[in-house]
């Protein structure tokens, strides 16, 4: 079970908003993990154990389990046809399957040559390959922080925004210009613990 939860490392990487996002979701899903895995070692074998009744003697085992198939195969329902059908598709492919990993299993090197080459051309997507989860998008907005000389008056410094403001509004064409937004005051950044 730990082995799977490996795959959540990466999330530790991150940076910035994705990391906030991503690791909250790890962080679930891993002790979502963890709560199943102690559901399924003592919860279900509880229950298991109290309230499935086997309708086999003692001694049935696998010599028994093709009797089991024909008999199932013989019910008429379509739940008890839809599963020996599949059940014989999914034998079918479990031999096709065991075949081809015996095929590759005599040609190991032929085998890791591929592979190596997959993984190199793969190499060469790198550089096609964002960088950013979020990328960077166009806004629409542009700030602009000015700053007084310490002391000044508050009234001073309206004056002065209010100049900026005039200026902007000369430059910017109106069906450009949506709102302007003033924060006047003190500087609730790292000056004003200083």
């Amino acid at each position: 079970m730990y082995k799977r939860q490996i795959v959540f490392f990466p999330v530790t990487l991150l940076s910035g908003v994705s990391k906030f996002l991503f690791s909250a979701m790890a962080l679930a899903v891993v002790v979502a993990l963890f709560a199943s895995y102690l559901i399924a070692m003592t919860v279900v074998p509880l229950y298991c154990s109290k309230y499935l009744k086997l309708d086999h003697p003692e001694g049935f085992g696998e010599s028994h389990a093709g009797e089991a198939r024909t008999l199932e195969g013989k019910k008429s329902g379509f739940a008890a046809r839809f599963n020996a059908g599949f059940n014989a598709r999914f034998e079918k492919m479990l031999l096709q399957y065991e075949a081809l990993v015996q095929k590759v299993l005599l040609r190991p090197a032929k085998v890791l040559i591929v592979f190596a080459v997959v993984f190199v051309v793969s190499l060469g997507l790198y550089g096609a390959l964002g960088f950013s989860y979020f990328p960077q998008t166009d806004a629409g907005q542009f700030v602009i922080n000015f700053k007084a000389p310490s002391g000044t008056k508050l009234s001073v410094t309206e004056q002065e925004v209010a100049k900026a403001e005039a200026l902007i509004k000369e430059i910017v064409h109106p069906s450009d210009l949506g709102i302007i937004v003033d924060n006047i005051g003190v500087d609730n950044g790292f000056s004003r613990c200083v």
